[in-house]
Order: C-alpha cells, then structure tokens, then sequence
C-alpha cells in the first residue's frame, strides 16, 4: 500500500526555459550541479522561497528557481 500511495503522490514538472541551472543548494551563488533544457521533465521534491528542489533518475538531484518550470 505505501509504495502505490507514495507512486500516486509524485508531482511532475517540465522545464520551461531554454536552459535552467540546476544548483547545488537553494542560492543564485550556489555552484551549478547540471543544466537543464526546455522539456526535460523532473520530479518536483519541494520548495524553499523561490526554488524548487528536483529529481531526476539516476540520482541527479538539485534546485532551480522555482520560474523556470511549471508543475504537470
């Protein structure tokens, strides 16, 4: 039961510009851990002020600002 509650529960994104800089931590000064391009979809882990903190498979994890993508 838990893992089909948690699997319903994962909230989806998509990148909405060209390009986003996906940080390390939830800072503008942050260093950038990965880039990601228009379309790319994610799994949106949370927010914190302006970011939000994705996922992507493969372990890759980080935030961006929160403007750069729309929630599915």
């Amino acid at each position: 039961w838990f893992a089909e509650h948690r699997a319903a529960a994962v909230r989806e994104a998509v990148v909405l510009s060209r390009e986003a800089e996906v940080r390390n931590e939830p800072a503008a000064s942050s260093s950038t851990a990965f880039v990601l391009h228009e379309g790319a979809e994610v799994v949106l882990e949370g927010h914190r002020g302006r970011w939000s903190e994705i996922s992507l498979a493969g372990d890759l994890r980080g935030w961006v600002e929160t403007d750069r993508i729309a929630e599915l």
